[in-house]
């Protein structure tokens, strides 16, 4: 089931340490997505911190590109832009954030240790998945001009608690 709980993702996530450990979170991720799109979802990627597991993994499904990620690390970013994002893990939302366009990202997996390049929908969905591996959402990214959010406003993480308190806070102590 996917997490819907935004304090619940707050957490950094571990490295994946063995095969084993890597083709079973894959696989629950890979049934966790396709559950959701059967459900109408839309979803295009999918990381273990959304499905309870506080693991440095994650699925990207972009038309032909079918990238499993894990403990991977982005070498080099270019072209950064505005994109609108959803999430599975706050549905309904739509939020505008920046990422970088065109992507190198080195995966550490332990059936693929090799580089990918990726642009467009498939560079902005890496991003997306791996930040999850660091406790950050869309949310923490939001331009917050764009979204007309006050400090005082409840925020749009749906936490229950006012944007000052969550997620604004949480961005001023990562640029720290």
């Amino acid at each position: 089931m996917i997490i819907t709980n935004a304090s619940s993702l707050r957490a950094v996530s571990l490295e994946v340490s063995s095969l084993e450990e890597e083709r079973k979170i894959v696989s629950l991720l890979e049934r966790e997505l396709e559950q959701a799109n059967h459900l109408g979802s839309n979803g295009i990627g999918l990381a273990a911190p959304q499905i309870g597991i506080n693991k440095r993994a994650a699925i990207v499904r972009v038309g032909r590109d079918c990238i499993n990620l894990i403990n991977s690390k982005i070498l080099d970013g270019n072209n950064k832009t505005k994109v609108r994002e959803g999430c599975l893990s706050l549905p309904g939302q739509q939020i505008e954030v920046e990422r970088f366009l065109d992507l190198c990202v080195q995966n550490h997996s332990f059936n693929d240790n090799r580089k990918y390049a990726a642009y467009g929908l498939s560079s902005v969905c890496i991003q997306h998945e791996m930040d999850h591996w660091d406790g950050v959402l869309i949310t923490d990214k939001a331009i917050a001009n764009e979204l007309n959010i006050g400090p005082n406003m409840p925020c749009p993480c749906n936490s229950g608690l006012k944007y000052k308190k969550c997620c604004l806070s949480k961005t001023a102590e990562k640029k720290q």
